[in-house]
């Protein structure tokens, strides 16, 4: 089966419905995509181990954002805010 998909915005790409059903494929199943060295890609169905697996990372890394971005921007409050506008009454 031969079909042709366009990159969006941010490298995003949507697979033909045609494609989907002859794979098995569900809205948010896990793919992986390979490279290969002949430059073109392949895209393989997980696991649902796999998919366990990149959502704890997933999971992770926005903890991990959420308090640096908290951290961050009380630094910049801080260190940016005119003296007296932030008096405690």
């Amino acid at each position: 089966m031969k079909e042709y998909l366009q990159i969006h915005n941010n490298g995003k790409i949507t697979l033909p419905p045609a494609i989907c059903r002859a794979a098995n494929l569900q809205e948010g199943d896990l793919l992986k995509a390979f490279l290969d060295e002949d430059g073109s890609i392949r895209l393989v169905p997980q696991t649902v181990e796999d998919r366990k697996m990149v959502e704890e990372a997933q999971l992770k890394d926005i903890n991990w954002a959420l308090k640096h971005k908290k951290e961050t921007l009380s630094e910049i409050i801080c260190e940016h805010r005119p003296e007296g506008l932030f008096r405690v009454v």
